[in-house]
């Protein structure tokens, strides 16, 4: 499976994947503009994943384990930080030679 981390689908619509094989549940822990928690489904090889709705740019999250324990999104994360989503939603990189 592809496409780790906060995937724009459209203008507010973002899905979140993220790979956590020794978890039997994760949430998505939204920190801002306002605070709460999404159940993740499962899917197959340790995948979980969850699409939100009318989700400003901007938010802050976290994937929230079984355990408790809260993580950054490590795609996009640096350690011990929280994650937030792009505003852009293309990013053009180049080369030079």
């Amino acid at each position: 499976m592809s496409d780790l981390g906060a995937v724009w689908l459209d203008e507010s619509r973002c899905r979140f994947r993220v790979w956590a094989p020794l978890s039997g549940e994760v949430q998505l822990h939204i920190l801002s503009p306002q605070e709460y928690l999404l159940p993740m489904q499962q899917k197959p090889n340790g995948y979980h994943q969850v699409t939100v709705e009318k989700l400003p740019r901007g938010a802050r999250y976290k994937y929230r384990l079984a355990t408790g324990k809260e993580l950054p999104d490590p795609v996009r994360s640096l350690p011990k930080a929280h994650s937030r989503l792009p505003f852009a939603t293309l990013m053009i990189w180049s080369i030079s030679e």
